[in-house]
């Protein structure tokens, strides 16, 4: 997904686009602590 498309998206429609943000928004807040905890298991790993 392209900033492009995204501003095509928010000048067609803005409710789908700001439901698409907050999507995002969410999927990222969700899959951030996991990262860290991956990341943790690797460092551990390697000691």
């Amino acid at each position: 997904m392209t900033l492009a498309m995204l501003l095509i998206l928010l000048k067609t429609n803005k409710w789908l686009a700001l439901l698409l943000i907050v999507i995002i928004a969410l999927l990222f807040m969700a899959i951030k602590p996991l990262i860290k905890r991956l990341l943790k298991n690797i460092a551990e790993s390697e000691k």
